[in-house]
């Protein structure tokens, strides 16, 4: 059962089947039926999301999950540079991950492996030693097109 709800919530989404917080009014955006319309004079918002993450087997399964839900969903895009001029894109997702400088000599995306949407930051894998904001200073320069920078 859960499995079939999984299954039509990755196809579908959420798509109409969200209510407003008492008191919140909707703007100018409309969406029925998965066809969205947006005021044109309604701010472009561009987001770059980081999905902190690590190299190891349990985390990779984390990423499949990840990959095979919310990530299809309109609007969302891997951060490549080149997507990030894409009109249909909102949210562009990479997969944050820590290496020691001796294993990294530089910020570089997807070299390690097959995955096309994983970035490497030159700094130690670990809680509370600066990955955060080593991951808000590369975005700020490699996604320039982005009106705002988050983590997960």
């Amino acid at each position: 059962k859960f499995e079939k709800r999984w299954r039509t919530f990755a196809r579908d989404g959420l798509i109409g089947k969200t209510q407003l917080l008492p008191g919140v009014e909707r703007k100018s955006r409309r969406c029925i039926g998965g066809n969205c319309t947006v005021d044109p004079e309604e701010p472009k918002v561009r987001m770059v999301l980081g999905i902190f993450t690590t190299r190891d087997a349990q985390d990779a399964r984390y990423r499949a999950v990840v990959r095979s839900t919310w990530t299809k969903q309109p609007g969302v895009c891997k951060a490549l540079v080149k997507s990030g001029h894409r009109a249909d894109c909102r949210i562009f997702y990479t997969f944050v991950i820590g290496g020691k400088s001796s294993q990294n000599s530089s910020s570089a995306t997807g070299k390690r492996t097959n995955e096309s949407d994983l970035t490497f930051l030159s700094i130690p894998e670990s809680m509370n030693c600066g990955k955060s904001r080593a991951w808000f200073a590369y975005a700020a320069q490699r996604y320039p097109q982005g009106t705002h920078i988050a983590k997960m």
